[in-house]
Formats: structure tokens, sequence, C-alpha cells
């Protein structure tokens, strides 16, 4: 009996919560994150299959009188002017559904910002009548279990002889930021490119792409077992 496939889909978004309004000069803060874009990056039996990526409409405002005055969304190299024409919440919330399927969540919950963009998602699909049950799994958790695999491996030890202050310390001196974690697995990024899949993370599209090949690299030892 073939090994059955199991699908993964490493999710990101882009989300703005401070507003410029360019008729009245005034600024505004929104009560929670609004989600302007939407990326996903599908992994199914160790590889990278496909992606599903759109930007969000916004609700109660037309883009075309504000500005985004926040430094999430200006990261992402996005403007207001980017969601002219971009489908409904609910548009694209049905579309990441039926792309999902029994799919496991992978999300980058490594900030509290980016959990609470996740949980409003969740909730505003809820109210649209859209339902998210499926599993959830965050990469730093499973960038965590590695590097303090490894540690532990290299040291020597064993696990259970290492004190809770030797664990800590052996993830202290194994993390750093991204950018250097995706060198480690040998995920690079050509800024020049004209394919944006190859070109960086510089969208949610680009995060998404590399986070996936991230769980991709750190999962190759369970793919293969």
């Amino acid at each position: 009996m073939g090994k059955s496939e199991k699908s993964y889909v490493v999710i990101e978004f882009a989300a703005v919560r401070d507003l410029h309004d360019k008729r009245t000069g005034g600024d505004i803060i929104l009560d929670e994150p609004q989600i302007t874009e939407l990326a996903a990056v599908k992994v199914t039996d160790g590889e990278i299959q496909g992606h599903l990526h759109s930007f969000v409409a916004m609700e109660g405002y037309d883009v075309k009188d504000i500005e985004f005055d926040d430094y999430r969304a200006s990261a992402f190299y996005a403007d207001a002017a980017h969601l002219i024409g971009a489908p409904s919440f609910r548009q694209v919330a049905e579309q990441l559904h039926a792309y999902m399927k029994n799919s496991v969540m992978v999300l980058r919950s490594d900030a509290a910002f980016i959990r609470s963009v996740f949980d409003v998602f969740i909730a505003k699909a809820a109210i649209v009548g859209i339902s998210f049950d499926n599993d959830v799994i965050n990469i730093s958790d499973i960038l965590t279990a590695t590097i303090l695999k490894d540690a532990v491996l290299c040291s020597g030890e064993k696990f259970e002889n290492l004190s809770a202050l030797q664990l800590s310390r052996f993830f202290k001196d194994g993390r750093g930021k991204w950018t250097d974690i995706f060198g480690d697995y040998g995920i690079r990024f050509d800024p020049d490119n004209e394919d944006r899949l190859l070109r960086g993370r510089d969208d949610p599209l680009g995060w998404a792409l590399a986070f996936a090949k991230l769980f991709v690299a750190l999962t190759a030892d369970d793919a293969d077992g």
C-alpha cells in the first residue's frame, strides 16, 4: 500500500491598522487589523505544489481616498492603490477554503501581530459562514524543536540529562534572524529576478514561499521516514 500524501498550506498575510484620509488630512486607527493581502503556498508529500495569492478589498473605505500609514504595509511594498478592484474578504476566504481542503495550516506565529491577524481572519470568515477547522501548526515551534534536537546531538549529551537552562542556551545560540535561518538551509533569493517567486521576501507571497521552502527542509527527515 502506497504512502498517503499529506498536504500543508503555509499562510501569510498583510494587514493595516493605520490609515490616512487624503480628503480630510486626518489619520485613522482601526480597532483591529484589516487584512489587505493573503498568500498561501501548498506543500504536498514534501514538495511545493503551487500557490494562491490575492489582495483583499478594504471594508468601509474607498481606497482612492486613503493611504496606508503603516510600516507593515510599506514593508511589503503595497499601498492602497493595489486594492483597487480587489475581491471582497468573503471571496478571498472562499478561495482559500477551497484551496485548503483538508490541508494543515502552517503559520509563522513568532510575533503577536501575526497571530492577531490570523485570529481576525478566522473570526471574520466565521461571520460570513466560512469555517476553517483545519489543524494548525507553527513553523516557529518546528524550528525550535529542530534546533534543540540538533544541538543535543552535537553536544553528545542525553536529552534527559540536560537541564532546562542548558536547553534554553542551546536554543538561544541556534536561533537567529529569519534571513539568517533561510541562509542556513540554503534558501536564497535574487532581488533583481523578474520572477516574483524568486525575487525575495518583499511581499506576503515571497514570505509564504520562503517559509514553505523552510518547512520542507525542516520536515525532510519526517517525509523520508
